[in-house]
């Protein structure tokens, strides 16, 4: 009788004890997970916050890379350098590190979640040499793509996103978060940032063609025809300028900057490469940067030789910091007693994906082509863009003192 009953308190002792135990654990597992974010509660959630626990797949971005297989590519996505958090891609289009000088850096990737792209940049930027090659890469993003930078960056660089790349700001537990296309959300329990995606101005299909309509020696009295036409079809280009010109048209460079497209270098005075030393060369381009850095508030990032010489006098590789631009087809627009007809059968002979079209803003029958050659463009499903974004959406990205003629691929 007393062995049964011993039986006895000892099963109901086993049993309260498994029940105090679960109930510990429920409340310890309430305590420590967050609940789960709602699935249509955000178009992507981004975990900047690495204490806190994350046991739902609704997360978009949280393992951690020392877990993760080395041929997986990963994006980088948290506060502390020494314990980023990232995430196998999902359907990545693009992640790379922008080559910046200094200890500064910037990672980034180009993502999508539904079928929905965004971009995400962790960069920390402390010259202002550096904080212009930031801005530029984001001016090739902006325009596209819902956008979040986020990281450390000092007043300069701070001014030059807000007013020159015009993105909206944050400051979250100390960080400062920059973001363009979307509106962010902290979401406390789970240490995440949840985004909304916003409308984006223009569209760009990675997967189709693209080409860079380029204009040489100006701005003139002509680059406005051409910028209406550029408008009329949503398309963009770059101005390689002079800098004497940039002077004489400072309001045709707000224009050209203001519809998005991109201003390149073509020295102050036309100096031909091969004719002069490379000190020379890099005083005239520093002088048109200065120009143009006065006007728009950040200076030109890709240079184009006048007469396409990439050699200085004592035929040396000219190496100026910048990627050097050239061209795959031309026009031939300089040529005198040419006609509109003329030029568009040249692209129309001619072009195909990857392609640079050099022209010249400062000849008359240029900005009379231009609608017409536009238009066949557009109407070829082919999607107009600036050098920068050229390369950096169907290339590798830009180099410094790289010589680019063209990206031909097999798209």
């Amino acid at each position: 009788m007393k062995k049964r009953i011993l039986t006895g308190i000892t099963v109901v002792a086993v049993l309260l004890f498994l029940i105090i135990f679960a109930i510990w654990q429920n409340q310890s597992d309430t305590e420590d997970t967050p609940p789960p974010v709602p699935e249509d509660s955000c178009d992507a959630l981004i975990l900047v916050d690495p204490s806190k626990p994350n046991p739902s797949n609704q997360y978009d971005l949280k393992h951690l890379k020392k877990n993760s297989d080395s041929s997986d590519r990963y994006l980088p996505v948290g506060i502390d350098t020494n314990s980023l958090y990232y995430e196998k891609a999902l359907a990545v289009h693009i992640n790379r590190s922008l080559p910046l000088t200094e200890k500064d850096f910037c990672h980034y990737g180009l993502f999508e979640k539904n079928n929905k792209p965004f971009a995400i940049f962790h960069s920390e930027v402390s010259t202002k040499k550096n904080a212009e090659r930031l801005c530029h890469l984001l001016l090739c993003y902006r325009d596209y793509f819902p956008i979040l930078l986020f990281g450390k960056f000092d007043d300069t660089t701070a001014t030059l996103l807000s007013d020159v790349c015009q993105l909206s700001s944050a400051s979250i537990n100390g960080i400062t978060y920059f973001y363009q296309n979307l509106s962010v959300k902290t979401h406390e329990t789970s240490g995440s940032l949840l985004l909304h995606f916003q409308k984006t101005p223009r569209t760009l299909d990675l997967s189709k063609k693209m080409v860079a309509l380029t204009f040489d020696d100006g701005p003139s009295s002509h680059t406005a025809q051409i910028l209406q036409s550029l408008t009329k079809y949503h398309a963009k280009a770059t101005f390689f300028v002079n800098g004497d010109h940039v002077i004489e048209y400072p309001t045709v460079i707000e224009d050209i900057f203001a519809n998005q497209s991109e201003i390149g270098n073509h020295t102050n005075l036309h100096e031909l490469f091969e004719h002069n030393t490379q000190g020379i060369i890099r005083k005239s381009i520093e002088e048109t940067n200065k120009k143009v850095r006065k006007i728009i508030g950040i200076g030109t990032f890709v240079v184009r030789p006048p007469g396409g010489g990439t050699l200085d006098r004592y035929q040396k590789p000219v190496t100026l910091g910048y990627p050097l631009i050239r061209w795959s087809l031309d026009t031939l627009d300089y040529i005198e007693h040419q006609i509109a007809s003329s030029l568009l059968e040249r692209i129309q002979a001619q072009v195909r994906h990857g392609e640079i079209i050099l022209m010249h803003d400062t000849k008359p029958i240029t900005a009379e082509a231009s609608d017409c050659i536009i238009s066949y463009l557009t109407s070829q499903d082919f999607q107009l863009v600036t050098v920068s974004e050229l390369l950096e959406f169907s290339s590798d990205g830009a180099v410094a003192d790289r010589v680019y003629n063209n990206t031909f691929s097999k798209k």
